[in-house]
């Protein structure tokens, strides 16, 4: 609420403001559901329904929403989009984002038993160790990107190659820490890609930018620095114009040395040295929170081990509206059913007190 109110405040009155997102993500850090209640009520007024309906050459009585219940500040002012471009409704990814929405944590529970569609695949691994079957799907959604480490190219084609790769798969986890959390995921996963690809990645010696596996030595194990190793920056730093969120690709120059390649909005890349970076961490796995504004081909969504408190159909659902083909499931069906079960409920008081702003004669 405080952040949304120094937007507002930073705008001329004269300006319009557009405001573009999904009232069911997650819910904000601090307090207040702005969005939410802001775009609770797409209500049209008749004239709004019969200008549409003339534009688009359609019967008035076709154009939902209908007229309001009770007077709104913001009539014909949201619209909700009944269409998902990332994945169909029918699909199973549609299926689960609306029972996990609407909280049918049962129907949702029979429908992953039953398997009755291929993109979504539910693993009841509710251990503390992660299940064979977890670390295979795991395996298999990074296999694209080994493959392409394991490839021989130019450098400056490395970068675009294995930033399309890495871009395919994600592991999406709730919390940061712990065996299910993204430090353990991370870990598993640079030792997993390591293995596949047969060597330590530290880099390449001098003069081998045309050949990213031949010839490298042996990893330090002291350090985490890595070919191919994905980073994500975690706080803004306008000086290296990197930002929080950013995603890099570690690998090694025409010289040898390892630099973290960033795309640009021109299709190219900037290579920023390891050592200048900002806060960062690995970037196999990720927070859901983190994952906001991202979409991948693939995804896999490691929930923790037992009920935890920031666990919640909202974190679910951005979760699972992050694939667009395919999604894993990872967690014991307690835990799950609980997720679903669990609705973040917050207000910000902006629905009565724009009403009131309303209805209060002008000055």
């Amino acid at each position: 609420l405080a952040l949304a109110t120094r937007l507002l405040e930073a705008v001329p009155d004269s300006a319009r403001i557009v405001l573009l997102g999904d009232k069911d993500h997650l819910a904000a850090v601090e307090s207040g559901a702005v969005f939410a209640e802001l775009s609770a009520d797409p209500s049209l007024s008749v004239a709004c329904r019969a200008d549409l309906a003339a534009l688009c050459g359609l019967d008035p009585a076709l154009i939902v929403p209908g007229t309001p219940v009770q007077a709104s500040a913001l009539v014909d002012s949201v619209v909700w989009s009944n269409r998902n471009f990332r994945f169909a409704a029918d699909s199973g990814i549609g299926r689960l984002a609306a029972d996990t929405v609407a909280g049918r944590s049962g129907a949702v529970l029979a429908w992953l038993r039953a398997g009755a569609d291929d993109s979504v695949r539910w693993l009841d691994d509710g251990g503390a160790t992660l299940q064979p079957a977890t670390l295979a799907a795991i395996e298999q959604g990074f296999a694209r990107y080994t493959a392409a480490l394991q490839q021989s190219w130019a450098a400056a084609d490395a970068a675009v190659r294995l930033t399309a790769a890495f871009g395919a798969f994600r592991v999406l986890c709730a919390v940061q820490g712990g065996p299910r959390g993204v430090a353990a995921a991370n870990e598993a996963v640079s030792k997993m890609v390591n293995n596949a690809v047969g060597h330590g990645l530290p880099g390449c010696p001098a003069g081998a930018a045309a050949g990213m596996v031949a010839g490298m030595a042996q990893r330090d194990p002291r350090s985490p620095w890595f070919t191919g190793r994905p980073v994500l920056v975690l706080r803004n730093d306008p000086g290296l114009k990197l930002f929080n969120g950013d995603i890099g690709i570690t690998l090694p120059d025409a010289h040898g040395a390892l630099q973290v390649f960033f795309p640009l909005a021109d299709g190219g890349f900037r290579a920023v040295a390891p050592l200048r970076l900002p806060p960062h961490q690995t970037a196999f796995a990720m927070t859901v929170h983190k994952s906001q504004g991202s979409e991948f081909a693939e995804v896999l969504v490691l929930l923790p081990a037992q009920r935890s408190r920031v666990l919640s159909r909202e974190l679910l659902y951005t979760a699972v509206t992050r694939a667009r083909e395919r999604l894993w499931l990872v967690a014991g069906a307690p835990v799950l059913a609980a997720a679903i079960g669990a609705n973040t409920r917050r207000s910000s008081g902006l629905q009565a007190r724009l009403r009131e702003a309303l209805a209060a004669p002008a000055r």
